[in-house]
């Protein structure tokens, strides 16, 4: 007999153990398998409620034990914070002043002290289809 296997639902306690009953067929409360069944529906919430408790820097944490080191690494660059990273990563340029400011339709200004042709080629593969960069050499005025 091949037996279902159940959606995954954030449910509770009494709906994954009325879920388990259905499953196993259980109709009998005094039922040695209805025990079993209550059980495993108690663990099932407590695993759940233990797993809501972490948090996202947590999870990151126990993503680099593992040896995921790609977590924090930016793919694309979505918000001006990223390409402001992104710029401060690039080699010669980690003390470098960098401002991105998000312009309307989908227009990024980065600014920086001092401009180089190479900022645009290395953010290009991170750049989203639809947005425009424009790196502009500051003069000053932001940086005060």
């Amino acid at each position: 007999m091949k037996i279902p296997m159940p959606k995954p639902v954030n449910a509770g306690f009494k709906e994954t153990y009325e879920n388990m009953r259905q499953i196993a067929d259980s109709t009998d409360y005094s039922d040695p398998m209805d025990t079993l069944i209550e059980l495993f529906a108690l663990l099932i919430d407590m695993q759940r409620f233990y797993m809501s408790q972490i948090r996202d820097e947590h999870r990151a944490k126990y993503l680099k034990l593992l040896g995921n080191a790609e977590f924090n690494k930016i793919h694309r660059a979505v918000t001006t914070e990223d390409y402001e990273n992104l710029v401060l990563q690039m080699p010669g340029f980690k003390n470098q002043k960098v401002k991105a400011v998000f312009c309307e339709g989908n227009i990024i200004k980065i600014y920086v002290k001092y401009f180089s042709t190479r900022i645009a080629e290395y953010l290009e593969p991170y750049r989203l289809i639809t947005t425009k960069l424009i790196i502009l050499k500051d003069e000053g005025d932001l940086w005060t």
